[in-house]
């Protein structure tokens, strides 16, 4: 008499790791996971979409964060917990000042409290970039108080530091609908009166456009930069921080050239007041 050895029959013969409810006393646990219910697929393999597992695209007991991989640097880290609040904008991040604390202008969620378009009035102003600061409502003036967070980052006296957050393609909702399409960013040019000059500035816009726009970033002289491929991925957002010396204020001018056949540039100017 011969026997058949047949996947589907209920009984885990060789070469299957289980057959139907016949898991071969295997569970989640078992295969490294942190619970829930296993399963069998009709091809007699482990089934671990019922696993708290991370990486499977759903938040699971003990998990903050799943975003299907276990790749970290994306706003939720390898091992499911969420990157918020580790100082660094991530790609699913508007803000990042390294807590997760709601009502300093930067929400518990990442997400800014406060934004402003720049104040240039041009035709797509608070879609190409717009702006919010750590501690200070929004607006065309920033005005912090030496000591005094969290507008005020640092604990030297004489100065105040401010961290200052930014959104390329920043295009705001409106009734869940985006209002305007960023058509790309291809080049910005930045002024600074103060005495470091914007250097710290294009160094932060050079990161965000490279590491999360997933372009190309050139020096244009040593007050602008040249995006190839224009930067066309939405909500590619950063921050930098800036000092001002008490009982004076620094004014930074941003322009950013669309990536369109007539191209438009939207002009942002911020103030930042330093009081003791």
């Amino acid at each position: 008499m011969s026997s058949c050895l047949t996947c589907g029959d209920g009984r885990r013969d060789p070469g299957e790791a289980c057959d139907g409810a016949d898991l071969g006393g295997a569970t989640c646990q078992s295969l490294g996971d942190a619970g829930g219910p296993l399963a069998c697929d009709a091809l007699c393999r482990f089934d671990r979409t019922g696993c708290f597992r991370c990486g499977n695209g759903r938040v699971d007991p003990g998990e903050e964060c799943d975003d299907g991989n276990t790749v970290s640097g994306d706003g939720c880290s390898a091992t499911c917990t969420s990157e918020c609040g580790d100082g660094i904008v991530e790609r699913t991040e508007e803000c990042d000042d390294g807590n997760r604390t709601n009502g300093d202008g930067c929400s518990a969620l990442c997400v800014r409290e406060h934004t402003y378009d720049g104040g240039g009035d041009d035709p797509n102003d608070s879609c190409t970039l717009d702006w919010a600061v750590e501690g200070s409502a929004a607006g065309a003036l920033l005005t912090c108080q030496d000591g005094v967070p969290p507008c005020d980052r640092d604990a030297v006296s004489g100065q105040c530091t401010f961290l200052v957050f930014y959104c390329f393609n920043a295009s705001p909702l409106v009734g869940g609908t985006p209002a305007c399409t960023p058509p790309g960013v291809a080049h910005v040019e930045v002024t600074d009166d103060g005495a470091a000059g914007p250097a710290v500035i294009l160094a932060a816009f050079t990161d965000t456009l490279t590491r999360l726009g997933g372009t190309s970033v050139t020096p244009d002289g040593t007050a602008a930069l040249e995006v190839s491929p224009p930067a066309t991925a939405p909500r590619i957002c950063g921050r930098f921080p800036l000092t001002v010396a008490t009982n004076d204020q620094r004014t930074i001018g941003v322009s950013v050239q669309e990536a369109t056949a007539s191209p438009a540039v939207d002009h942002d100017q911020l103030t930042f007041s330093c009081v003791p």
